[in-house]
């Protein structure tokens, strides 16, 4: 991940699903749903479409 100056390390992805695994679809969810909440009653925005999803923040600063 880079950020302006900062550049974060990598991370060795050990597990997960092969793509196109039936599962993925509910496992998917699971983890979307969680993820569009995380949004939920701040100053952030969360929007979801089929498989994409976006996070929206602001702040002084950026």
């Amino acid at each position: 991940l880079r950020f302006d100056d900062h550049l974060s390390d990598c991370i060795r992805i050990v597990n997960g699903l092969v793509q196109g695994d039936p599962f993925s679809m509910l496992l998917y969810v699971v983890y979307a749903s969680r993820l569009l909440r995380v949004a939920k009653g701040r100053k952030e925005g969360a929007f979801g479409y089929v498989d994409d999803a976006s996070l929206l923040a602001r702040g002084k600063t950026y």
